[in-house]
């Protein structure tokens, strides 16, 4: 019996409700506006790796000239770092700039650890 990767998030690749909505969001943008998008290309990063980013948007010709990634944010405006990790990742290979769209920011999870915290300390 093999052992299964863990997935972080237990709704798996495709992402939570939120995530899913906002895709759909912008996919929607897109096709409004007469622009051909497609969800999770996959692109290879080297060494056997690839990447899916959330949205890319693609020229007359089906190459990808832009690409979207949703994810969560630090309380600093920036993508969680495993969101990074896969922006700086599409972007060396690609040479196109990722947008990147937050659906949440990990600041309601630092609350909630500080709060538990201050009770576990008082306690």
């Amino acid at each position: 019996m093999s052992e299964q990767k863990k997935i972080p998030n237990p709704d798996g690749r495709k992402g939570c409700e939120k995530h899913r909505s906002l895709i759909k969001k912008i996919i929607d943008y897109f096709l409004e506006n007469k622009i051909t998008a497609i969800e999770e290309p996959d692109i290879d990063v080297g060494n056997g790796k690839k990447r899916y980013p959330d949205i890319a948007v693609l020229n007359e010709q089906g190459k990808i000239v832009e690409i979207h990634q949703v994810g969560v944010q630090t309380k600093a405006g920036n993508p969680v770092a495993r969101e990074q990790k896969a922006i700086n990742e599409i972007e060396k290979v690609t040479g196109i700039k990722v947008f990147f769209h937050s659906y949440k920011t990990l600041l309601i999870l630092w609350l909630i650890f500080i709060s538990t915290f201050i009770v576990v300390t008082l306690l």
